[in-house]
């Protein structure tokens, strides 16, 4: 069995959240934004996740809905939703510091119910699947401060500390949706919790097992009890991708992966992204490309990928 990166960014909450019901960090997201950019350039969470733009200037994707952001923009991003920051150019690269958590570990009540008005202290709601808050220089600094405070909680972990975390991060959330109150802030892409749920559950899946030449948009419907033909109209409406050409991308792009990073044959690569045989991998790298994957291999341009 081949090893390798997953290809699409899928943070767990296993992972993400092993050591503690909240995590924490700041990056600076460098990748340059271009207008070709699909739904693979994405990662996806099970968890919330309150991106805070500190500093600096660029974009932020969802699904595919580019918005400019800068210094002071926040966005509250719903479990399971496609999203990523970019940079405009080298210049200008924006800084975001990311709070992750799973409201059942650590809200309590209607807060932490996901099929409640009053989810996540009602900044969802309508069970949007971002929302977000402008703020001034003023109220950045508050949030700032309070992040800081969970921060060093987390870190430190003395008596009581979750409690502590809860608190704090229940008077975050309530000073945000204020905010969105106060500046008739509106969420962005709106879907019904069906929908995303479901779309969310077909991107988990492929995420798991797009090395697995069997799996079909049918497949997947035998898991989350639909059809083939409600499966591709709500992946269509909710990504604007058909389901097919969202799986081959993933599945080339991995291939381009193993091709400039190991020794691995055609035909081990082939396998271990899925496609069902030597030509048809072939044909599709040739028709995505312009060359064979030997050609690609040789010129050592990891750059050139479907993403």
């Amino acid at each position: 069995m081949i090893s390798s990166k997953n290809p699409i960014p899928f943070l767990k909450k296993e992972e993400w959240l092993k050591n503690s019901p909240i995590y924490n960090n700041t990056v600076i997201c460098d990748k340059i934004y271009k207008e070709d950019f699909d739904l693979t350039n994405l990662h996806f969470h099970e968890f919330i996740e309150i991106s805070i733009v500190i500093s600096g200037e660029g974009f932020h994707r969802v699904l595919n809905k580019t918005m400019p952001c800068r210094s002071g923009d926040i966005y509250i991003i719903n479990s399971g939703v496609p999203h990523g920051y970019f940079a405009k150019n080298s210049l200008h690269m924006p800084t975001v510091c990311n709070l992750l958590f799973e409201p059942s570990d650590i809200l309590s009540g209607d807060a932490a119910a996901t099929k409640n008005n009053r989810y996540c202290y009602g900044i969802f709601t309508e069970n949007p699947l971002v929302a977000y808050i402008g703020l001034d220089e003023k109220n950045l600094e508050k949030i700032q401060i309070i992040l800081s405070i969970i921060h060093r909680e987390a870190s430190k972990k003395q008596s009581d500390w979750q409690e502590m975390v809860s608190a704090f991060l229940t008077t975050l959330l309530i000073l945000l949706r204020r905010q969105m109150t106060k500046k008739n802030e509106t969420s962005i892409s709106i879907l019904s919790f069906h929908e995303r749920r479901i779309v969310s559950e077909m991107l988990r899946i492929i995420a798991e097992n797009y090395c697995d030449s069997s799996l079909t948009i049918e497949k997947i419907g035998h898991y989350v009890s639909a059809s083939k033909s409600y499966l591709s109209r709500i992946f269509l409406k909710v990504t604007e991708e058909h389901f097919s050409d969202y799986i081959r991308k993933i599945r080339l792009n991995q291939a381009c992966r193993l091709l400039i990073d190991t020794n691995y044959t055609n035909e081990q690569i082939a396998s271990a992204c899925g496609f069902k045989d030597i030509p048809t991998f072939y044909k599709n790298f040739k028709k995505y490309f312009l060359k064979t994957p030997n050609e690609y291999r040789q010129t050592g341009q990891s750059s050139q990928s479907v993403i």
